[in-house]
């Protein structure tokens, strides 16, 4: 199915020819809560670093031809581990960049944060995932949570 108009500007306005800010780097500059397209880059960074984790502990499980290691590849783990982090997408894309850090878009992106953040602290799943018995690195929460910082900081400093 081909992306609608609407979509294709989101993708125009938001996504396309951005700097990917450096995430293992924390004295890289912090990108300032007026920059959208910043922010959502940085936590499709995040994300896509994660999940780069959860792919190779898949793979390895469907390697093994075990029938467990099988059916827990075989579900929808991102499911389990990621929650919604549609609610930071969407509060990102509502962010007023004419506003200040006070603005009710910052408000509602620092709620979400935080909402996100208690997810990842306390989700069971993503402990499992990250000391699994089969040697993978798997890294969810250190990608993720860096990411909600830096959107913390920007939202802060701004």
């Amino acid at each position: 199915m081909p992306l609608s108009e609407t979509q294709r500007a989101f993708v125009r306005a938001y996504i396309v020819d951005l700097p990917s800010p450096d995430l293992s780097d924390p004295a890289s500059e912090t990108p300032k809560a007026k920059n959208i397209k910043s922010f959502l880059r940085l936590w499709r960074d995040a994300k896509q670093s994660a999940d780069s984790g959860l792919y190779a502990l898949l793979s390895e499980m469907r390697k093994r031809n075990h029938p467990d290691f099988a059916a827990i590849a075989q579900t929808n783990l991102s499911a389990a581990i990621y929650g919604d982090p549609q609610k930071i997408l969407t509060a990102l894309t509502r962010l007023d960049p004419a506003a200040d850090a006070d603005g009710a878009g910052a408000g509602t992106l620092r709620a979400e944060v935080d909402a996100y953040r208690q997810f990842l602290r306390t989700n069971a799943a993503i402990s499992v995932l990250e000391q699994n018995p089969l040697g993978v690195s798997v890294s969810i929460r250190a990608p993720l949570t860096a990411a909600l910082d830096r959107m913390e900081d920007a939202l802060l400093l701004s």
